[in-house]
């Protein structure tokens, strides 16, 4: 079967069900009896409690039944559990064992749409636009997204939001940035999270993993955390997966953003105090020199004391008594150190 795809299509889905249950017939595999729609129950936020109460009543029925889903839906706080089917043996972990059981598995694709998607065939509303300059401003602001690529992935937001309908340019550098890969993660735990809620299991429990969730993620920040054992043996096939596929470190790089942004800011606070030139703007101006001439280093400890210090100063990749750096655009570019 081969098909160009650009949109997710639940008839495509139900086609590669039915060309695996032939594969497996010819295979003479033992099937299920078929299971009313049991290969396209699909948990939608829109009527979410009417579908989930269905979807509970047939399992408890001993259906085998294969939902689609997004991590949203079945979020934090969501229930899947069900009242275990009669005659079906099943292991109790815990002492807290009643009359419900958790899914038998769960299949775990690499998370998508971790913050606005402006690459899309209409424009955006405008809500989307003020969150996603939301989101680009927080990335900008840790250092994680270079400025230059930062306003120019607001241009594109503000392009969209006008009827401009282009695509994003550097969109892997947004889903490169730390902070998306922890948001991820969170995603991954809360969904794995939902077949872990009782304590009645099947004896096997089977959990598919998206390749594309080993090669981006970094799994291991969260092995110090109490995990349930699923996630747990996630986690350790994870580190076996990039155990031969380590990429060195480049702390400069952030630096690099860290020091372009807050070199912004300072030209930002130069040009407010030019433009209302005053007695109090004078003031300050002669205050920010002295500042710059008295102190034109600071201390890790008086770094973090003092947080209206940030947008002056940037640290070094070491510790060292000189710096060279070359810079675009009058500072408001790019700066090389």
């Amino acid at each position: 079967m081969h098909r160009k795809i650009k949109n997710f299509d639940i008839n495509l889905i139900k086609e590669f069900a039915t060309e695996i249950l032939k594969e497996a017939k010819m295979a003479g595999k033992k099937l299920l009896p078929k299971s009313r729609g049991g290969f396209d129950f699909c948990l939608r936020t829109e009527g979410y409690e009417q579908s989930n109460a269905e979807l509970k009543e047939r399992l408890s029925k001993g259906e085998k039944i294969f939902v689609l889903s997004s991590y949203n839906t079945i979020g934090v706080g969501q229930n899947l559990q069900y009242k275990v089917p009669e005659n079906l043996e099943v292991v109790k972990v815990n002492r807290y064992a009643q009359e419900e059981k958790d899914f038998d598995g769960i299949y775990l694709e690499a998370p998508t749409h971790l913050i606005v998607n402006l690459d899309m065939n209409n424009s955006i509303p405008e809500k989307d636009v003020v969150k996603f300059i939301f989101q680009d401003e927080f990335l900008m602001e840790r250092g994680e997204l270079s400025r230059i690529d930062g306003l120019a992935f607001i241009k594109e937001a503000f392009g969209n939001l006008s009827g401009g309908l282009g695509r994003f340019s550097k969109k892997n550098i947004l889903y490169d940035c730390p902070s998306l890969h922890n948001y991820a993660i969170k995603n991954l735990l809360q969904a794995v999270g939902r077949i872990c809620r009782t304590g009645l299991k099947n004896k096997e429990i089977h959990v598919y993993v998206d390749e594309d969730i080993f090669r981006k993620y970094d799994l291991s920040k969260v092995e110090k955390r109490r995990l349930n054992p699923e996630f747990r043996a996630i986690v350790e096939l994870s580190k076996a997966y990039k155990e031969d596929r380590k990429k060195p470190e480049n702390p400069v790089q952030r630096l690099e953003n860290l020091a372009n942004h807050s070199s912004l800011k300072s030209m930002q606070i130069i040009h407010d105090l030019k433009r209302r030139w005053s007695e109090n703007s004078i003031q300050d101006w002669k205050d920010l020199r002295a500042l710059s001439l008295k102190k034109p280093t600071l201390s890790e400890e008086e770094f973090l004391k003092q947080g209206y210090l940030s947008g002056l100063y940037f640290r070094a990749p070491e510790k060292r008594a000189s710096y060279s750096y070359k810079q675009e655009g009058d500072y408001s570019k790019k700066i090389f150190l």
